[in-house]
């Protein structure tokens, strides 16, 4: 999932990135450190390295919790499903919400074990 995603994030960095942009002014963020599209690439080669290394068993601990860190983000920006009016494009946004809820707290419970 990580792979897939990142990769489309990759290819769509404009648009993904301006997403990011917006996000940051609604939150009254002026200056970001860096561009959005720069944003959106580096969080996606993120989650790639991350989701493999968790998929090979390399420090699955902070691998999960970088995975975390990244798509809480993630997940707020891009599946705001609150702020659709449509109500179909409300549905999907809800439902991608809804999958990443999920995967992060399975990855909570690889990050949290003993």
């Amino acid at each position: 999932m990580f792979i897939v995603g990142a990769k489309t994030a990759l290819n769509n960095a404009d648009y993904v990135g301006g997403m990011a942009e917006e996000s940051a002014k609604k939150l009254g963020i002026k200056d970001l450190p860096v561009d959005g599209p720069t944003m959106a690439k580096v969080n996606a080669y993120a989650q790639m390295g991350l989701g493999s290394a968790l998929a090979l068993g390399i420090f699955p601990k902070y691998a999960a919790w970088g995975l975390i860190g990244s798509l809480i983000p993630t997940t707020l920006v891009g599946h705001a499903f609150w702020e659709k009016e449509d109500k179909d494009e409300k549905g999907q946004e809800k439902l991608q919400f809804a999958k990443n809820t999920a995967i992060i707290g399975g990855l909570l419970n690889i990050a949290t074990r003993k």
